[in-house]
């Protein structure tokens, strides 16, 4: 077992029998949770333990999500900071699932890079955009989801497994008739999440990588997603801008809309009483809730730990953006404007009180220009809902 550990670049040592839990619960070690083995001869494995002093180290048992990161899960009542004594070390998955990552050179202060890395050792090569504030990882095998935008000083992630940027359109294809599963499976559509985009790291001062894929499934006849991710030095947020361009008689591509879908969570723990979404005015946290935001920035944020997750956008940029309020994170799908490159701002802030997130989110809101002009009739519009009033 230990040479299985090592070969995972896991060091756990032996422990000896008297700190061993007496019971069958478990203590957890750096990312390995330990426990007393049980064999199938029992009492033979106790005998020999009790008389070399040390007891046994296994892994345990991972979930699905965990599993496919290659991730050994903590147990949940250890301590923060024996999961977090390096944060740089490891990158969160969860709140209570870290992932032990090749520590990588400090970035000096004032600069940003960018680096490809098998983040999730699946052997795929992962984008990493790092300012030594934040850390943004992106996987082009995976449809160019991020999986995590990490404060480097916490080692929090408000990114959750199922991923940020999802490319997604509005008109879906049809439907499997053969699939007898999808609707237990598929809480919402899937979009890209499993296609492999093209990246290329992109030189400069910032860290930044662009994303391209080309979609011939599409309705009506295919559409390609490019994106670029850029991280700016000294920066809390990191900026998208996306074009989808879709294919097909003039009439029929004009109803389809490119939507990029983030999932959302800050804070630690299951209880959703310290959770607040910002569409941009606050209101609590909602299990199994859709609200309209309005303006053009949104906010999800908790109290207890002060983390805010921030989504802006250019004015015009979106033409609508929703809110899915999960059992345990927000779903954000916002509709992309059709037929130019959009502007989407992604933020990670530290908030002491639910004023400073509200005020975080003005900020955030502020932070691009006015209203921007559109192609149609040379007039000043911001979205489909002034085109729908106006036209």
């Amino acid at each position: 077992i230990r040479s299985m550990l090592a070969a995972r670049h896991v060091h756990v040592p032996v422990q000896p029998l008297d700190r061993c839990v007496p019971t069958a619960s478990s203590q957890t070690l750096g990312d390995v949770t330990i426990l007393l083995a049980v064999a199938r001869d029992a009492a033979r494995e106790r005998r020999a333990a009790r008389e070399q002093g040390h007891c046994f180290i296994v892994m345990r048992l991972r979930d699905a999500a965990t599993q496919a990161a290659g991730v050994a899960r903590p147990h949940r009542s250890a301590p923060a900071a024996a999961r977090r004594t390096s944060p740089r070390a490891t990158l969160a998955i969860r709140d209570d699932a870290f992932l032990p990552v090749a520590v990588p050179s400090p970035v000096p202060s004032g600069a940003a890079v960018a680096y490809r890395s098998d983040v999730y050792r699946d052997g795929s090569s992962d984008v990493v955009l790092d300012n030594g504030i934040v850390r943004v990882v992106v996987a082009p095998d995976a449809g160019a989801r991020a999986f995590a935008f990490v404060d480097d000083a916490t080692n929090r992630n408000v990114f959750t497994t199922v991923g940020a940027m999802r490319d997604d359109v509005a008109i879906e294809p049809p439907l499997s008739t053969v699939d007898k599963i999808a609707r237990y499976t598929h809480d919402f559509p899937s979009g890209t999440f499993n296609r492999p985009y093209d990246a290329t790291i992109l030189a400069g001062p910032a860290a930044s990588a662009r994303l391209r894929y080309d979609a011939p499934d599409v309705v009506p006849a295919g559409a390609t997603f490019d994106r670029t991710v850029t991280l700016e030095p000294g920066a809390r947020a990191f900026d998208v801008a996306e074009r989808v361009d879709v294919r097909g008689a003039p009439g029929e591509a004009a109803m389809q809309r490119g939507v990029a879908v983030t999932s959302l969570a800050v804070g630690a723990g299951t209880d959703m009483t310290h959770r607040h979404v910002l569409s941009p005015d606050a209101s609590a946290f909602a299990p199994q809730t859709t609200r309209i935001a309005g303006g053009n920035a949104l906010g999800y944020y908790d109290d207890r730990t002060g983390d805010l997750a921030t989504i802006a956008w250019a004015p015009g940029d979106v033409e609508d953006a929703r809110l899915l309020e999960r059992r345990f994170s927000v779903v954000v799908r916002l509709t992309l404007a059709p037929g130019r490159t959009t502007h989407v701002r992604y933020g990670f802030e530290r908030a002491a009180t639910l004023d400073a997130a509200l005020a975080a989110v003005r900020d955030a809101q502020g932070a691009f220009p006015g209203p921007r002009k559109t192609a149609l009739a040379g007039k000043w519009r911001n979205g489909l809902r002034d085109r729908l009033k106006s036209d």
